[in-house]
């Protein structure tokens, strides 16, 4: 499904890939800017490249559930570096049963981010997250107010939640309030901030 105009509004049904072989590129959901404002709840995508890329200012998806995706669970991304202020909430974000992709929740531009109620976690031993929650500002983003709390991030491989800055990026204004991080699958880190 692609979205592209504001104020979209999606909500209750389900995506699953269904096509020969696994996919390399694409995603299940792919909202990315310019949906400034849209509204996803109660959506479900597994198998796809990306499950979902999110993207746009002021938008809100809530009861998101994401399952076996290739690379990210959710990819979060805007063009412009310091606008986006969103929201995930009350969402699964599951590895497994096939694959073990790179990241449950990836973010790399586009403004603040709020994560709240979410479980980010494996499906099966063997399947995991390497990462479950990355947040990479390049150096072309300067932004802050990352949020991320009452979430739990669980059966990763190698960092629960990874904060990265690249030389000529900011990141400023990191909150975590109430996370309960636990790398179940010999992890590399609980926390890495660089």
């Amino acid at each position: 499904v692609k979205c592209d105009a504001t104020g979209v509004v999606l909500e209750k049904f389900a995506l699953q890939w269904t096509g020969g072989g696994a996919p390399t590129s694409g995603a299940g959901f792919y909202c990315a800017a310019p949906c400034d404002g849209m509204r996803l709840s109660d959506l479900a995508a597994k198998g796809f490249y990306n499950n979902f890329v999110l993207g746009g200012f002021y938008w809100n998806a809530r009861g998101l559930l994401s399952v076996d995706a290739i690379n990210y669970g959710i990819y979060v991304t805007n063009s412009v570096p310091d606008h986006g202020d969103a929201t995930i909430t009350d969402s699964y974000i599951i590895s497994g049963p096939n694959n073990s992709p790179v990241a449950g929740i990836h973010w790399d531009a586009g403004g603040g981010l709020k994560i709240l109620g979410c479980k980010i976690g494996g499906f099966t031993a063997g399947k995991s997250f390497t990462t479950g929650i990355d947040i990479h500002a390049p150096s072309t983003t300067n932004t802050s107010e990352i949020e991320i709390g009452d979430t739990v991030v669980d059966a990763f491989t190698g960092t629960g939640i990874n904060i990265a800055v690249d030389s000529g990026g900011g990141l400023t204004g990191v909150l975590f309030d109430g996370v309960w991080v636990r790398g179940s699958y010999n992890p590399t880190h609980g926390y890495y901030l660089r």
